[in-house]
């Protein structure tokens, strides 16, 4: 929005993130919270897809049967259905490429530079 401006009121696209400024995710509003508890007002996709990743290592670092490297590789690589919030998350398994979160959502820009669902 920032370098397209007024242009970019009413484009569509696709995300594999959630919308950051939903407030029916809990994921999305505990993000929003961290967020204004920092005073850090601009919420975008990156640092939701951000604050995602962190949450699902420190599930991986709950899981864990101890805090080594082989230990949290192989229980990050195990985690199947992980619930973050309204959010599922699936590692990879064997054979297939990539996994992660369950989300694909079409998003339109608006006047304000937020996205809408």
């Amino acid at each position: 929005m920032e370098q397209v401006g007024a242009d970019a009121v009413g484009t569509a696209f696709s995300s594999v993130v959630p919308n950051p400024y939903a407030t029916l995710l809990p994921l999305a509003r505990e993000y929003q919270a961290a967020m204004k508890a920092r005073n850090y007002d601009r919420l975008s996709l990156s640092s939701f897809e951000g604050y995602i990743n962190a949450q699902e290592l420190l599930e991986g670092l709950r899981r864990a049967p101890g805090l080594t490297r082989p230990a949290l590789q192989a229980t990050l690589r195990a985690m199947q259905g992980v619930s973050l919030g309204g959010v599922s998350f699936s590692a990879p398994t064997e054979g297939k490429i990539a996994s992660g979160i369950d989300v694909a959502d079409i998003l339109v820009m608006t006047h304000n530079g937020r996205m809408l669902r």
